[in-house]
């Protein structure tokens, strides 16, 4: 994953581990942050690790769920983003509805409303 252009940017290297089938499977992915500022990639001393899953509950539909944790953050809480909601799929379109939130502003906020999140894909 990379955003920027041939004089510089920002991205991730990662590598994915998935078990399971089609309808249902899990992933966990290890990667690693990198700045390009000219000629020069300066990558991060810490790992991002994502555990991330799905589950079909019809032919149509779909429960998802992607989770970060951001190694090497000083913190008492775990640095933990995470990401669940539903994906509709057809032959050629996918629509996630979806929540976002961390392990922190829930254990400081309570059980909160999570940020709304929508994805669209169009396969042609």
């Amino acid at each position: 994953f990379y955003i920027g252009g041939s004089t510089g940017g920002i991205g991730i290297i990662f590598a994915t581990v998935t078990r399971g089938n089609i309808d249902s499977n899990g992933s966990f992915s290890f990667g690693l942050g990198f700045l390009h500022e000219g000629h020069e990639i300066e990558f991060a001393t810490n790992p991002t690790l994502v555990l991330s899953g799905k589950h079909r509950l019809s032919e149509t539909i779909s429960i998802v769920s992607e989770n970060w944790i951001f190694t090497g953050i000083e913190s008492d809480i775990l640095p933990l983003v995470m990401n669940f909601g539903v994906r509709f799929f057809g032959k050629h379109i996918t629509i996630d509805l979806s929540g976002l939130t961390s392990l922190e502003y829930i254990i400081e906020e309570g059980l909160v409303m999570p940020i709304p999140m929508i994805d669209f894909s169009y396969h042609f």
